[in-house]
């Protein structure tokens, strides 16, 4: 899920779920989010497996890069 998504990324933040893009250096992201309109279509078709794989132990490792908060997924 995460090869899929990524520079997207699906965290869980007080037992709600945010989809987040991580901001490298090599990304316009003026633009990057509205180019990619299949991004919710790739939500919808990950969701039922959001839960059992949106581990805060697994995020630990990218905690430590910047990111923007897109939105909340409602589950």
């Amino acid at each position: 899920m995460d090869c899929r998504l990524y520079p997207f990324d699906i965290i869980k933040n007080n037992d709600r779920y945010y989809l987040i893009l991580y901001l490298l250096n090599c990304i316009n992201y003026a633009f990057f989010y509205a180019e990619n309109p299949n991004i919710d279509s790739l939500i919808n078709d990950v969701i039922s497996w959001i839960n059992e794989f949106t581990d805060e132990q697994n995020f630990t490792k990218m905690k430590t890069k910047k990111y923007e908060t897109i939105k909340e997924i409602k589950i």
